[in-house]
This record gives structure tokens, C-alpha cells and sequence, in this order.
């Protein structure tokens, strides 16, 4: 076995890294410390996406090719990955595995319930830096920047 401590001794910002992680081999080890490197060596030739592991990018490039390998036995679903497929399985099984702590909501996925909790118990929110908006959905929040603050609309609003 492998481990970072024998292999890595980085000075970074004058502090030394070691790690004390067991990979079974020097490719997962390179493959995990990509990670905390930033390597993003495999890029899409359609866009600006850029990917850690090459399974990714072959993920990604079915957005481009409109490729939906991943189909539902039960209706017309498709999907580019096999977990989206999983989590579409469970609207025809009704099985919701994500049960809020506060109440007798449940879902099929966690950030349903994750938003769920923010909007009815936490009271966290995610609030725009730019102006007084707030939202319990990081979603709303991108869409609200983007609406609102991107350098053209800017100049309309001001």
C-alpha cells in the first residue's frame, strides 16, 4: 500500500503536506490528489467545460451529442447518467428515502429535502452580496445574479 506520507513531501506556501490516506496504486493516489491539485486535464472540445476524470467529460459531451444511453423501463424517461435514472426510478416506486427531522416530509432526493429544510425550519438562505435578496434556493440565487447583476443588465438597471 501507498500512502501520500510516502510519497508526497510538497511545500506549498512554505508548509509541508503529508498525508496519511492508503491507495492501493500510484494511479488512484495521482487520481485522488488531483483533487486538491485542481487538474482538469480533459477538456470539451464543444465548450469551456473541463473535467478531473475522463469519465466525466464522456458524461458531459452527451449533453452536446443529445446521447441518453440510461432509459426507464416503465415510461419514455432517458437520462445521460445512471443516477438521475435511479432517482427517476423512485417516482414510479414512491419511495422517498430523504425524511425531514422536523416533520413528516420526505423526498426523492436530498436537496429537495435539503431546500425543504432551509425554507420551513432552518431559516437559512443564501443572500445575494450585491443587493438585499435572499433565497433558501442557491439556484434562485445564480438565476438572480445573472438576471440582475451580469455587466449588461447592469448598465440597464442603473
Amino acid at each position: 500500500m501507498l500512502t501520500k506520507a510516502s510519497i508526497i513531501k510538497k511545500k506549498q506556501h512554505s508548509v509541508l503536506m503529508f498525508y496519511k490516506m492508503k491507495f492501493s496504486t500510484k494511479m488512484t493516489m495521482r487520481r485522488h490528489m488531483g483533487i486538491h491539485q485542481g487538474d482538469k486535464p480533459f477538456k470539451c472540445p464543444h465548450c469551456h467545460y473541463c473535467a478531473r476524470l475522463k469519465a466525466s467529460l464522456i458524461q458531459h459531451l452527451r449533453v452536446h451529442t443529445g446521447e441518453k444511453p440510461y432509459k426507464c423501463s416503465q415510461c419514455s424517461y432517458a437520462s445521460i447518467d445512471r443516477s438521475s435514472l435511479r432517482r427517476h426510478l423512485r417516482t414510479h416506486t414512491q419511495e422517498k428515502p430523504y425524511c425531514c427531522q422536523y416533520c413528516p416530509y420526505s423526498s426523492i432526493q436530498k436537496k429537495s429535502l435539503d431546500l425543504h429544510s432551509r425554507r420551513h425550519h432552518t431559516g437559512e438562505s443564501f443572500p445575494c452580496h450585491l443587493c438585499q435578496y435572499s433565497t433558501p434556493d442557491r439556484q434562485l440565487l445564480v438565476r438572480h445574479k445573472r438576471k440582475h447583476h451580469t455587466a449588461a443588465s447592469c448598465s440597464d438597471n442603473q
